[in-house]
């Protein structure tokens, strides 16, 4: 059984790879994905906040039906700046080391937080009101 999961999971991450580099149109380099418990993280460095938006596109488009995982970590540098983007999905199929109370049902959002010293231009998720 885990090693159905574990091909099932690899087959995932390989489309997501392909298209990732395919809808952003290249345009992020040195891309490193990698599973962290529920949390998919993508790293790469982009020359314009343009390429962070093809990236952002992308995962929500990609994710739009359901992911494997509870959300995504977009971890660019852009023209040397750090920028975090955590993007929250449906969850479809098997989750990627995932307990039912960690499940949350209500919709997430994008805001804007406080820029701290070390990563200036931040952005975190935070449930609606």
């Amino acid at each position: 059984m885990q090693n159905k999961n574990w091909n099932l999971e690899n087959e995932w991450l390989n489309e997501f790879a392909g298209t990732f580099m395919e809808q952003t149109h290249r345009l992020v380099r040195d891309v490193v994905i990698e599973p962290d418990d529920d949390c998919l993280v993508v790293r790469g460095n982009a020359r314009s906040y343009y390429a962070a938006q093809l990236a952002v596109h992308c995962v929500r488009t990609f994710n739009r039906n359901g992911s494997r995982f509870l959300m995504t970590r977009l971890l660019l540098n852009v023209n040397g700046r750090p920028l975090e983007l955590r993007l929250a999905h449906p969850v479809q199929g098997p989750r990627v080391a995932a307990t039912p109370s960690q499940i949350r049902t209500r919709p997430r959002e994008l805001t804007c937080i406080e820029p701290s010293p070390k990563l200036p231009h931040s952005l975190r998720l935070r449930q609606p009101s």
